[in-house]
């Protein structure tokens, strides 16, 4: 209740991190079973939120092998769409990405879904706040990201 209080009042602003849209890939990711409890919670706290703020933010981590496609990124984008949250976050899993941040190969294989996130929230007139590893691939890799074409 303290939280919901806290974005009634635009006293804070909650990131959550579900990386996923269904429930077998959020117990996966999170090694627990919480997935609905977390959906549920997202979903009354969006609820709380005024309509000119963005207080609640659902963040997807993209983590390659694991939720870096766009069956993975849709699904997420369906839960989202469902919570009435108005803002996404955009990452790379940390360790992957510093391993393989000039690796052109595989940053081209994370791409598609990264657009796909960009687009959906265009689409969806969602704001998106995308970390600094996502910017330096977006800055880096622009050419191919603007040819590259998704439906949404």
């Amino acid at each position: 209740k303290a939280i919901e209080k806290a974005i009634d009042k635009n006293a804070c602003k909650l990131y959550i991190s579900t990386d996923s849209g269904t429930e077998k890939l959020y117990k996966r990711i999170k090694n627990i079973n919480k997935y609905n409890e977390v959906w549920n919670n997202i979903e009354a706290y969006s609820k709380k939120q005024g309509n000119e703020n963005t207080n609640v933010w659902i963040k997807y981590i993209i983590i390659p092998d694991i939720n870096d496609n766009i069956e993975s990124a849709k699904d997420f984008t369906d839960k989202v769409k469902m919570s009435g949250c108005k803002g996404i976050v955009i990452d790379i899993e940390r360790e992957w990405y510093s391993g393989h941040e000039n690796n052109e190969q595989a940053i081209k294989r994370i791409i598609p879904v990264m657009k796909y996130l960009d687009e959906y929230a265009k689409k969806n007139q969602l704001e998106r706040y995308p970390f600094p590893s996502y910017i330096y691939i977006m800055n880096k890799y622009e050419e191919y990201y603007n040819n590259l074409k998704v439906i949404i």
